[in-house]
Protein backbone atom coordinates (compact mmCIF):
# COMPACT_ATOMS: atom_id res chain seq x y z
CA UNK A 1 0.00 0.00 0.00
CA UNK A 2 1.06 3.69 -0.81
CA UNK A 3 0.90 6.70 1.32
CA UNK A 4 1.42 9.86 -0.35
CA UNK A 5 3.21 13.01 1.17
CA UNK A 6 2.29 16.26 1.12
CA UNK A 7 4.80 17.17 -1.72
CA UNK A 8 3.12 14.92 -3.81
CA UNK A 9 0.05 16.68 -3.14
CA UNK A 10 1.02 19.93 -4.05
CA UNK A 11 2.56 19.01 -7.30
CA UNK A 12 -0.40 17.29 -8.06
CA UNK A 13 -2.17 20.32 -7.66
CA UNK A 14 0.25 21.98 -9.43
CA UNK A 15 0.12 19.94 -12.25
CA UNK A 16 3.95 18.70 -12.29
CA UNK A 17 5.09 15.97 -14.81
CA UNK A 18 6.16 13.37 -12.50
CA UNK A 19 2.88 13.64 -9.91
CA UNK A 20 1.04 13.08 -12.88
CA UNK A 21 2.52 10.06 -13.61
CA UNK A 22 2.67 8.88 -10.23
CA UNK A 23 -1.36 9.63 -10.16
CA UNK A 24 -2.37 7.21 -13.04
CA UNK A 25 0.08 4.65 -11.18
CA UNK A 26 -2.15 5.26 -7.72
CA UNK A 27 -5.54 5.26 -10.24
CA UNK A 28 -4.48 1.89 -11.49
CA UNK A 29 -4.08 0.57 -7.88
CA UNK A 30 -6.85 2.42 -6.70
CA UNK A 31 -4.73 3.35 -3.75
CA UNK A 32 -5.58 6.62 -2.52
CA UNK A 33 -3.78 7.10 0.88
CA UNK A 34 -2.19 9.39 2.83
CA UNK A 35 -1.90 10.88 6.43
CA UNK A 36 -4.02 13.14 8.68
CA UNK A 37 -0.80 15.45 8.91
CA UNK A 38 -0.53 15.71 5.46
CA UNK A 39 -4.20 16.37 5.20
CA UNK A 40 -3.12 19.17 7.50
CA UNK A 41 -0.52 20.53 5.84
CA UNK A 42 -1.90 21.02 2.22
CA UNK A 43 -4.77 22.59 3.82
CA UNK A 44 -2.78 25.28 6.11
CA UNK A 45 -0.87 26.68 2.97
CA UNK A 46 -3.76 26.33 0.57
CA UNK A 47 -6.45 28.16 3.20
CA UNK A 48 -3.83 30.72 2.96
CA UNK A 49 -3.58 31.26 -0.09
CA UNK A 50 -7.62 31.82 -0.87
CA UNK A 51 -10.36 29.55 -1.56
CA UNK A 52 -9.95 28.61 -5.25
CA UNK A 53 -7.04 26.85 -3.54
CA UNK A 54 -8.20 25.42 -0.34
CA UNK A 55 -11.70 24.37 -2.90
CA UNK A 56 -8.91 22.77 -4.96
CA UNK A 57 -7.10 21.12 -2.13
CA UNK A 58 -10.14 19.97 -0.44
CA UNK A 59 -11.40 18.06 -3.96
CA UNK A 60 -7.81 16.71 -4.21
CA UNK A 61 -8.27 15.41 -0.64
CA UNK A 62 -11.89 13.74 -0.87
CA UNK A 63 -10.21 11.01 -3.37
CA UNK A 64 -7.86 10.08 -0.87
CA UNK A 65 -8.27 7.57 2.20
CA UNK A 66 -7.00 9.74 5.47
CA UNK A 67 -5.17 7.72 7.74
CA UNK A 68 -5.88 8.84 11.22
CA UNK A 69 -3.08 9.26 14.16
CA UNK A 70 -3.98 6.98 16.53
CA UNK A 71 -2.28 5.78 20.10
CA UNK A 72 -0.05 3.27 18.18
CA UNK A 73 1.23 5.09 15.36
CA UNK A 74 2.01 7.87 17.81
CA UNK A 75 4.22 5.70 20.15
CA UNK A 76 5.54 4.85 16.27
CA UNK A 77 6.09 8.81 15.57
CA UNK A 78 7.37 9.09 18.76
CA UNK A 79 10.29 6.41 18.13
CA UNK A 80 10.64 7.35 14.83
CA UNK A 81 11.76 10.67 15.84
CA UNK A 82 13.90 10.05 19.27
CA UNK A 83 15.63 7.42 17.05
CA UNK A 84 16.34 9.90 14.22
CA UNK A 85 17.64 12.60 16.75
CA UNK A 86 19.76 9.52 18.67
CA UNK A 87 21.33 9.04 15.28
CA UNK A 88 21.95 13.05 14.54
CA UNK A 89 19.51 13.02 11.54
CA UNK A 90 16.83 14.82 13.57
CA UNK A 91 13.60 15.21 11.28
CA UNK A 92 10.55 17.43 12.21
CA UNK A 93 8.56 16.29 14.32
CA UNK A 94 5.58 16.26 11.92
CA UNK A 95 7.21 13.98 9.32
CA UNK A 96 7.97 12.05 12.28
CA UNK A 97 4.39 11.66 12.78
CA UNK A 98 3.82 10.74 9.09
CA UNK A 99 6.48 8.33 9.09
CA UNK A 100 4.88 6.49 12.36
CA UNK A 101 1.38 6.70 10.72
CA UNK A 102 2.85 5.09 7.23
CA UNK A 103 4.70 2.09 9.08
CA UNK A 104 2.10 1.68 11.41
CA UNK A 105 -0.34 0.80 8.13
CA UNK A 106 2.44 -0.97 7.00
CA UNK A 107 2.47 1.83 3.53
CA UNK A 108 5.51 2.90 1.84
CA UNK A 109 5.44 6.76 1.46
CA UNK A 110 5.30 8.64 -2.31
CA UNK A 111 7.45 12.07 -1.28
CA UNK A 112 10.09 14.24 -3.10
CA UNK A 113 11.79 13.97 -0.34
CA UNK A 114 13.26 10.77 -0.49
CA UNK A 115 16.64 11.76 1.23
CA UNK A 116 15.37 13.02 4.19
CA UNK A 117 12.46 10.42 4.96
CA UNK A 118 15.05 8.19 3.94
CA UNK A 119 16.52 8.54 7.63
CA UNK A 120 13.77 6.19 9.11
CA UNK A 121 14.23 2.91 9.67
CA UNK A 122 12.23 -0.12 8.44
CA UNK A 123 10.19 3.12 6.14
CA UNK A 124 9.79 2.21 2.73
CA UNK A 125 10.12 5.17 0.60
CA UNK A 126 9.91 5.75 -3.44
CA UNK A 127 10.67 8.73 -4.48
CA UNK A 128 9.23 11.15 -7.47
Amino acid sequence: MRCVDTDFLIDVLTANPRAARMMGELDELKEYHTTVVNEFELLTGAIQLGAGRENAARMLLSRFHILEMDRKSAQEAAAVYADCRRKGKEIPMRDAMIAGIAKVHGCSLVTGDANHFGRVSGLKVVGL
